[in-house]
């Protein structure tokens, strides 16, 4: 607030604490109001409606099915070597089993170690 005191000019009545003094134009404010308020929806649906119009282009330029197909062969190649026995393709290479064998063996030796 400032200090300076405020002159009301002659033949206009002193205003209350809390209502508003006259000139002050209602409907200009509700005008710009509901202008504000279109401005800022029309800018939310634009700017959606712009970034699924490139969603929608960059979908279409996808491909999706060959990866699907290459992985699916990937994990049907996988599931394979992981049930199959194999002999080792060279010197220092493991022998493959399935992984199920695997820990039946496994538990067999620590079984034989515990009971000696």
């Amino acid at each position: 607030m400032s200090h300076h005191p405020v002159t009301i000019p002659p033949g206009q009545p002193i205003p209350e604490p809390g209502v508003e003094p006259d000139g002050v134009d209602s409907a200009t404010l509700m005008v710009w109001g509901f202008v504000s308020v279109a401005i800022i929806l029309g800018t939310m649906f634009g700017s959606a409606a712009l970034y699924f119009a490139a969603q929608n282009r960059l979908n279409t330029t996808r491909l999706i099915a060959p990866r699907y197909i290459e992985s699916e062969k990937t994990l049907t190649d996988q599931r394979g070597v992981l049930a199959s026995y194999a002999a080792p393709t060279a010197e220092g290479n493991p022998y493959t089993i399935p992984i199920n064998r695997a820990k039946q063996l496994v538990l067999a030796e620590l079984q034989s170690k515990k009971a000696e």
